[in-house]
Order: structure tokens, then C-alpha cells, then sequence
């Protein structure tokens, strides 16, 4: 062997063995001897690449295919050295001439996909790969770089078999498992994405990506506490990753640690200021706490940096109708549908702006819900026909599915009934659909037979569990409200399935057999705008639970102070119809005060309800526009000590409210209008014997105003007798109520059994 030979062969082990300066002595000893020697020049590009000296690695080789210009190897190295510089059209050329001399180079084709999947050209990045993987099956490596590939495609089960081919090859591969559990993650199997995850972590404790990637499985399946810790792990271990400063936020944020996930929002923008996400998340929260202002802006920098973002889209609509702006908040849906058609939420929520707004007719209202059925309701995987014990007089499973068996509106309602069932004859099973648990959610579990969170299930899997525990009636609680559950209920699990309480419409799905109302929100022989057959329960078709810490009951000044008429109505609920007719009231009672309540009082939506009643001819003295969040602690209940009357709003008018008010004294003035929707506080008056306060029209509406609070002394009276008069009413009473409800039940069974016996 000649002096140079003996020489570059030393080198090239210093350079294997990490001797830079040793292995950079001996190449350019050889050079000094013979300096066109093609593979000193190729190796000594190589090290400078390998250190981060771009453009030097870039002369160097390039001089040696100068010299030596049939090598694939010196172009396939070329190839890194342009990806490295960004230039990647021309390492793609590098890649494919290295092919071309040597076509059984399994690093040249791998090498090739990596950049053709930097440049977003997938398909073809996972056929180079899949080239590379055929040469060289036995390079885990090549395997892992096509699942990466796959997984980015949409390809989820193919990529797993990557995975777990490349760790076949090397089971020590940490970053393997952690993306083998991200495909899981993908495919919804969370128990096996969670293994992946432990298992990486296992290899390489401080694996920020894996401990995000644990923090979002968790997550996905209400652990809120362990998603938690898992962030905190990933932001510890690497403190600029955005991803999991966001991820951390928005378990705060489930948590209802409000200035926490604000933190963490704020942070993870700080380190990457065009993270839209983030931005969507932050809208979020200030859309949830009532800065509907705030929320737009983040909404629009979101999109602003991602037009095509559906969530993005579906928040803004959120915060727009948050402050009554109902015809933009639909368009919002709109733009989210547009960009993503599946997107059933989005669909979802423009079904609610189409209830609030008054310009909508009911038929067109109607229209919509059919076609969100018609095109989210139909599954293509159809479960077996049930094979429940057709005896009508057994005992019965009924299964309640939710996102609200915690402290919210909707828990006052089903909570008497939870804990009124008769356990000998109905075994009862809760869907909960909650994340951020409460003590409203313990004990609502305590009420149950069966608990069982869907959080992290897909609608598929929460079919099969509700299948598997064999229920008989199935009922919705949500309708087409948040975290609603209809597209399990697509798959028809139970053998009869109904839609109550949480939403005052139709769901549009046929899949649902039956919606429970009364007489009153839904009076026989009406126009048919619902696609479920109504149930009338005896009236009114629900009851309610008044807090624990509703004060008492406050007297009013009988005379000298003046009249108050309030509302604590979300914002959306205040069209401008709405804010015309109250404009009316106020105009016929002179020296009556508009008081608004509500922790979204703020800003525009603030504005826009003074501008509006102004327009009307009210001095905006007489109107007091309260932010509740700016109020002092407590129940928001003692605002009622301030006001006299509640005016309830149309379309869609006040439901829980309605309790609330007539709880606390206030009588509420309410029209009759042609949907259930506006018809909930008169199936309420009803229930308490005050249809004297229900008007059939607009007219009537003002007249009515007039007259009911023309006596203050009467006024006064009712006011320190409501809370018993609604007490004794069946409205209040569970036991007997939920035994009603029980017959029902136990009628529309039996009506099952009977049809599979003929």
C-alpha cells in the first residue's frame, strides 16, 4: 500500500471515530502531496458539512466531481450539502444523478425523499423511500423515514407497519415508538399510542416530543392532571418548544386555571409569534371569559396566518355571535365549511345562529338541520340490529349522554332526574363527555349505576361501549350544543333513542326516534319542523334544582325608587328585534331602568346595545350595562336583588334564566312565539301559574308590561311568594316528575317490544 493510501485510510478512521482535527491533518497532508486527489477533497467536504461550513463543503466537492465525476457518492453528499443550504431543487438534481450512476444506492434514493418531502412533494418522497427500503430492508432507518412519510400523507395504519418494522430492526429506537404512537394517536387507539409513548420515554426519559405527545393522549381521554405533569416535562426538558407551552395551556384552560393557560398561551406566541394555532387557542379563551373584543383580534391573526384554518373560522363565528353579530357569525361557519365540508361542530354551530336569529324563517331554519343530518348523520359502518331482551316489564338500562354532567345550566335540569330513578326498575348508565371534572360531575356519578367517559373515543368507539352495555333507551342531553355526542348516536346503538333538555330544536337526525316536550313549548298539530316524533311529557316536560347558595329573596322598594326591568340573557339572544320591542317597554313606562347583566358585557357587544337603544329614543342613562366578571365574588343570583322584571327575548328565549329569576322573586315577562325555542319560559310560567305573564304578541308584549307592574305593591307581594310558589310546583318536584318521565320511558319500550313481536 502507497504512503497516501496508508494515509487516507488513517483519516478516514479518525473521521469515523469523531478525531476531526487528526482526520482533517491527514486529508490535507495527501492534498499537499497530490492536489486533485479526488477523495481527499470529496472526505474533506464531507467533514466541513458534518461541522456546519456549508459553502466550503460545497467547493470541495464539487471540485472533486470536477475530478472524478462518476461517483454517486460525491453527489449524493453534494445533494446534503445543497438541502443544508436550502437549495433544495438542486440537491434533488444531486440525488437523482447519484441514482443514475448508481442505481442500487439505497442512501441516495432515501436521501432524495427527505428532500422531496421538505418540499411537500409526499407521494413522491414515499416512492424514493419505499426504493430505498427495497435495496436495503434491513435499514431501520429507511422504514422509519417512510412511515414519517406515510404518517404526513394521511396514511396512518401503513405508517404503524413502518414503525414497527424499523423497530423490528431496532428495538432501541426511541424515536420510532414515539412516532409509532403518534399514528395511534391518529388512528384513535390511545391505549397503544400511550404504551408507544411510555416506552420512548423509557429509552430517553428527558424525549420532549414523546412527553408532549403522552400529555396529548392523556388529554384526549380527560386526564386532565397526567396530561399536566406530561407537558411539564416537555417544556422542562426543552423550555423554547411552542407546542407543548400551547398543549400546556390548553389543559389549564380544561382545568379552568384561566391565568395559567393565559401564560402558556402568551409564552409558546413569544417563542413562535406565527403559531396560528395558539392564537386560536388564546381567541378561545377570551371568547369563554366574556372578552369577545380580545377574541376577534386572535381569531383574525389566526387566520391571518392560516386562511384555510377551520377552527380558526368556527371560533371567529363564536365570538361574533357572542356579541349578537349574527349574520357574520353564520358566514364565519360558512368560511369553516367551505374549507373543511366534514367539519360537523362548525355545521353545528351555525344551526345555533340560525336559532337565535329572527330574520331566519323556521323553515330555513328547519332546511339546515335536515341537511346537517343528511350529511354528518349517516355512518358507513352500520352496527348489527340490537339484540336487547324484548320483555317490556323488565328492568330497563337508560343511557344519558353529555358534556354538561358538571356545573353548568343544563346539570340543574337532569340532576333531580338522576337521583330520583327508581334503581329496581331502571339501571341507569351516564355518557360524560367532561374533561375538566367538578364536584357537580361526583356527584351526578354517585346518581349513576354506570359511569363512563367518552373523552378520547371517537364516535365509532362510543357506539360500541354504548352497544356493548346493552342500553335500551339512549338519550341525548346536548342536541347541537358543544361537545355534543349525535354522531354516536348515528350509528344507532340503542334500540330507541331520544333528544332532550340540552338544545331547543330538532337535531335533524333520523337516527333519533323521539324529542320530549309538553303542551305548551310544542302544542299538538303544529307544522312538522323536526325530524324526531315529540313525546309530550305531563307539563311542564322538565324540572329543575335550585343552587345551593341562591341568597334569598330580597325586597324591593314598594315605591319612590324606579321600576327595573333586567336581563342576564347571553348577548346573542339580544337582536336588534328584541332590543326594539324592549325600547318600547322602556318608552311606555317612563321612569323604568334597563339593566343587563352578563360576564360577556363588554367592549362592542356593550356598545352595540347602547347604540342601539339610543337609537330607539332611551337616554343611555337609563341603561346600566354590567360586565358580571367585574362584579363582586359571589352568586351572580344577587344581581336579581336590583331588578323587578326579566325581560326574555325571542327567537330563542330564556330557559335555565327562567328558573333562575322566578328562584330569586322575579316574575319574567315573555312572548309566545312559534318555535320551541320561544316558548321555553311560557312551558316555565305555565308549570308555576303565572301564564298572566305570557303575551301572544308584540303588542300584547308592551301592554302586558304595563299592566303587570302598573301595582308596585303587587309586584312586591309576588315577589316574596315566588320562591315558594315555584317550591311547591311540579316544576320543582324530582320524584314525582322522574316518575312521569319513567312512564314514558317504560311506554316507548314497550312499544319497541311490540313491533319485534309481530
Amino acid at each position: 500500500m502507497n504512503s497516501l493510501s496508508q494515509t487516507l485510510n488513517e483519516a478516514r478512521e479518525h473521521h469515523q471515530a469523531g478525531r476531526l482535527e487528526q482526520a482533517e491533518r491527514g486529508y490535507r497532508s495527501i492534498l499537499q502531496v497530490d492536489p486533485n486527489h479526488a477523495e481527499a477533497l470529496h472526505l474533506l467536504g464531507l467533514m466541513a458539512y458534518q461541522v456546519g461550513k456549508l459553502d466550503a463543503a460545497n467547493q470541495y466537492i464539487a471540485r472533486a466531481i470536477q475530478l472524478k465525476n462518476n461517483e454517486p457518492t460525491f453527489f449524493s453528499n453534494l445533494g446534503l450539502v445543497y438541502q443544508a443550504q436550502g437549495r433544495l431543487d438542486e440537491a434533488a438534481a444531486s440525488f437523482r444523478h447519484a441514482i443514475r450512476l448508481g442505481p442500487r444506492f439505497a442512501g441516495a434514493h432515501s436521501n432524495l425523499g427527505t428532500v422531496l418531502s421538505q418540499e411537500g412533494r409526499l407521494k413522491e418522497a414515499a416512492d424514493a423511500f419505499r426504493q430505498a427500503v427495497q435495496l436495503e430492508p434491513e435499514n431501520s432507518l429507511f422504514h422509519f423515514n417512510l412511515g414519517n412519510t406515510l404518517l404526513k400523507i394521511g396514511q396512518h395504519r401503513e405508517a404503524v407497519q413502518c414503525y414497527r418494522l424499523a423497530l423490528e430492526r431496532r428495538p432501541d429506537y426511541p424515536e420510532a415508538h414515539n412516532n409509532l404512537g403518534s399514528a395511534f394517536l391518529y388512528l384513535d387507539e390511545l391505549p397503544e399510542a400511550e404504551r408507544c409513548f411510555h416506552e420512548a420515554l423509557r429509552l430517553r426519559p428527558r424525549f420532549a416530543d414523546a412527553c408532549n405527545n403522552l400529555g396529548l393522549t392523556c388529554m384526549r381521554q380527560g386526564r386532565l392532571d397526567e396530561a399536566r405533569r406530561a407537558f411539564e416535562q416537555a417544556v422542562l426538558a426543552q423550555p423554547d418548544f411552542a407546542q407543548a407551552h400551547h398543549n400546556l395551556g390548553k389543559t389549564f384552560f380544561e382545568l379552568r386555571r384561566l391565568e395559567e393557560a393565559l401564560h402558556h398561551y402568551q409564552h409558546a406566541l413569544r417563542l413562535q409569534p406565527d403559531f396560528a394555532e395558539a392564537h386560536q387557542s388564546l381567541g378561545h379563551l377570551f371568547w369563554k371569559t366574556g372578552r369577545t373584543d380580545e377574541a376577534i383580534a386572535a381569531y383574525r391573526e389566526a387566520l391571518r396566518l392560516k386562511p384555510n384554518f377551520a377552527d380558526g373560522h368556527c371560533g371567529l363565528g363564536l365570538a361574533l355571535m357572542e356579541q349578537g353579530r349574527l349574520a357574520e357569525a353564520q358566514e364565519a361557519f360558512r368560511q369553516a365549511l367551505r374549507v373543511q365540508p366534514d367539519f360537523a361542530v362548525a355545521h353545528s354551530n351555525l344551526l345555533l345562529a340560525l336559532t337565535y336569529d329572527p330574520a331566519v324563517e323556521p323553515r330555513v331554519r328547519f332546511a339546515e338541520h335536515c341537511h346537517w343530518g343528511a350529511r354528518h348523520g349517516h355512518t358507513s359502518a352500520v352496527l348489527p340490529p340490537p339484540s336487547n331482551d324484548r320483555d317490556p316489564n323488565r328492568r330497563m338500562r337508560i343511557g344519558y349522554v353529555s358534556p354538561d354532567f358538571r356545573t353548568h345550566v343544563v346539570s340543574r335540569f337532569i340532576a333531580p332526574i338522576l337521583r330520583h330513578h327508581d334503581r329496581a326498575r331502571f339501571e341507569i348508565y351516564c355518557y360524560s363527555e367532561v374533561r375538566g371534572t367538578d364536584i357537580t360531575t361526583e356527584r351526578m356519578r354517585e346518581w349513576a349505576d354506570v359511569w363512563r367517559s367518552t373523552c378520547g373515543c371517537n364516535d365509532a368507539q362510543v357506539a360500541q361501549m354504548i352497544r356493548g352495555d346493552g342500553i335500551d333507551i339512549l338519550v341525548d342531553l346536548a342536541g347541537h350544543t358543544g361537545g355534543n355526542r349525535l354522531g354516536a348516536f348515528a350509528y344507532r346503538p340503542a334500540p330507541v333513542q331520544a333528544t332532550y333538555l340540552g338544545y331547543p330544536n330538532t337535531t335533524g337526525l333520523t337516527a333519533i326516534q323521539y324529542r320530549f316536550t309538553d303542551a305548551v313549548a310544542d302544542p299538538p298539530g303544529e307544522p312538522a319542523l323536526h325530524t324526531e316524533e315529540l313525546v309530550h311529557l305531563v307539563g311542564p316536560f322538565c324540572c329543575w334544582e335550585a343552587p345551593d347558595d341562591a341568597p334569598e329573596v330580597a325586597s324591593r322598594p314598594a315605591g319612590g325608587g324606579p321600576l327595573v326591568f333586567g336581563s342576564l340573557h347571553n348577548p346573542a339572544k339580544l337582536n336588534d328585534r328584541v332590543l326594539e320591542l324592549w325600547a318600547r317597554v322602556l318608552r311606555a313606562i317612563p321612569d323604568s331602568r334597563l339593566l343587563l347583566f352578563r360576564h360577556s358585557m363588554t367592549g362592542s357587544t356593550r356598545e352595540r346595545i347602547r347604540r342601539k337603544l339610543t337609537e330607539q329614543g332611551i337616554d343611555d342613562s337609563r341603561i346600566d350595562c354590567r360586565n358580571a366578571l367585574l362584579t363582586s365574588a359571589g352568586s351572580h343570583l344577587g344581581i336579581y336583588d336590583e331588578i323587578d322584571v326579566l325581560l326574555d327575548t325571542f327567537p330563542w328565549g330564556g330557559h335555565a334564566t327562567a328558573c333562575e329569576a322566578l328562584w330569586m322573586g322575579v316574575p319574567v315577562l315573555t312572548i309566545r312565539c312559534p318555535t320551541h325555542a320561544g316558548r321555553l319560559a311560557a312551558s316555565i310560567l305555565t308549570a308555576v301559574g303565572l301564564t298572566e305573564w305570557i303575551s301572544a304578541t308584540v303588542e300584547d308584549y308592551v301592554s302586558l308590561a304595563i299592566e303587570r307592574t302598573r301595582g308596585r305593591s303587587q309586584l312586591a307581594e309576588l315577589r316574596s311568594g315566588l320562591r315558594s310558589r315555584m317550591s311547591n310546583s311540579r316544576l320543582c318536584d324530582g320524584k314525582a316528575f322522574t316518575a312521569s318521565l319513567e312512564a314514558t320511558f317504560r311506554r316507548l319500550w314497550g312499544d319497541w317490544c311490540a313491533r319485534g313481536t309481530h
